[in-house]
């Protein structure tokens, strides 16, 4: 299992400090508006109708940040799965023609077609069976089903093998902000993307 508490991505942190501004601004707003000075003139209903309206708008401000936050998860994972497990990523095609490339893609292809239909134990045999070939294509293909079944020893067999960061940062980034978190780790990040009040 990859555990790395020092890896963090930027778009998706940016996303919690957006967050993090917005619910300090809306919660100062909300203050300002019930104890500060600038709104004593007004009566104890007019502070609390700004109040109310305060708390809508900054509500649908968090909804729209917290679907950002969603989206933005999803992409950096589709992007990183992308840079894992795509062909045409991590491996050197530099003199291959479009001919040799499209039989690449084909093989790889067919291997991923039939992986899919492999129980979890004939995978991670077909994934020793590729590492013991070298067989690059195959392997990748096999560590793309387990993935995707999570099977992390296959991908983590694969990772060891052909030395992929891409897949290294992919499985980094599950268990930083993914489904590999831990209870303590999904309760943090709930919190940070919490409601102002």
């Amino acid at each position: 299992m990859i555990e790395n508490n020092s890896y963090t991505n930027e778009a998706v942190e940016g996303v919690f400090n957006e967050i993090a501004t917005s619910n300090r601004q809306a919660q100062a707003k909300m203050d300002e508006i019930q104890k500060g000075s600038a709104y004593l003139d007004y009566s104890v209903e007019a502070r609390r109708r700004m109040a109310n309206e305060h708390r809508e708008t900054s509500y649908q401000t968090f909804q729209e940040l917290q679907n950002k936050y969603s989206a933005t998860v999803e992409s950096e994972r589709v992007r990183l799965h992308e840079n894992a497990f795509g062909i045409g990523k991590g491996w050197a095609y530099f003199g291959m023609n479009q001919n040799e490339m499209t039989q690449l893609r084909a093989l790889y292809t067919n291997v991923l077609n039939q992986a899919s239909d492999m129980s979890n134990q004939q995978l991670g045999k077909a994934m020793e069976n590729a590492i013991l070939a070298n067989d690059a294509v195959s392997a990748k293909a096999f560590a793309a089903v387990g993935y995707q079944k999570q099977v992390a020893d296959v991908v983590e067999m694969y990772a060891a093998k052909f030395g992929q960061e891409a897949v290294q940062a992919l499985l980094q980034f599950e268990v930083v902000y993914g489904n590999r978190r831990s209870a303590n780790k999904k309760f943090a990040d709930h919190t940070r993307i919490s409601r102002p009040f």
